[in-house]
């Protein structure tokens, strides 16, 4: 089991774009794009966008994997 796998919620939550992109490594415009295109797995909590550090893993993971 992986360190992502054993967060909490707390430890796993992202609390707005500014933190995503700080996570992802990417410049905030970016970011507030892939989020409008829905190209990002993002949730909100009223008007704050929220996400879940496994859940962006996970996206990249499978975005990056070799096709067989």
């Amino acid at each position: 089991m992986s360190e992502i796998d054993t967060l909490d919620i707390a430890q796993d939550r992202l609390d707005g774009a500014e933190a995503i992109a700080k996570f992802r490594g990417e410049q905030l415009h970016r970011t507030r794009y892939l989020i409008r295109m829905k190209l990002i797995p993002v949730a909100r909590e009223g008007e704050r966008i929220i996400a879940s550090k496994r859940a962006l893993r996970e996206h990249y993971i499978a975005a990056t994997k070799p096709a067989a």
